[in-house]
């Protein structure tokens, strides 16, 4: 928010990337996702010398979120690698949950044309972003420890 009390939403950078067409859950998908939400908003916080006074990161997978918030849990290698670089880069509490609907991210991974983005969320962001973060979605979070597939859990015996 502007020192006058208004609020302008710029687009500062999109990036997205192609999944393998085989190997990868879609969990493991949406927690490369949060990877490079904090290795942007990180590049950005460097490179524009700006200060922020806060910075947010969103996502619509509550599973992602579980597993970033979870602090108690080892992780298999993959998983954890990755949770522990957002936990190192961000701060837990600056992720918040996004509905899928309200997520301008995903149109970038179903094609769009660019004569149909002048009013698109893309550029202007969702809608509750204009307002206060009062008025922000709630966290539709869930348990850090409901979140776990255990497949991602190293067995007791410390096997990868």
């Amino acid at each position: 928010m502007a020192p006058d009390g208004s609020i302008d939403v710029q687009p500062m950078l999109a990036k997205t990337r192609l999944g393998p067409m085989k190997g990868l859950s879609i969990l493991r998908l949406e927690l490369n996702a949060c990877v490079l939400a904090a290795r942007v908003s990180s590049l950005l916080v460097r490179e524009l010398k700006v200060p922020f006074k806060s910075i947010t990161h969103w996502s619509d997978s509550s599973a992602a979120l579980g597993y970033l918030r979870n602090t108690k849990t080892q992780f298999s290698v993959f998983v954890g690698h990755r949770v522990e670089e957002i936990q190192a880069t961000t701060s837990i509490d600056s992720w918040r949950h996004v509905p899928t609907k309200s997520n301008p991210a995903d149109c970038l991974t179903r094609g769009r044309f660019p004569s149909g983005l002048k009013d698109d969320q893309l550029l202007r962001g969702p809608s509750f972003l204009w307002g206060p973060p009062e008025s922000w979605p709630s966290d539709q979070s869930v348990d850090p420890e409901l979140a776990i597939d255990p497949a991602e859990e190293p067995d007791r015996f410390g096997d990868c």
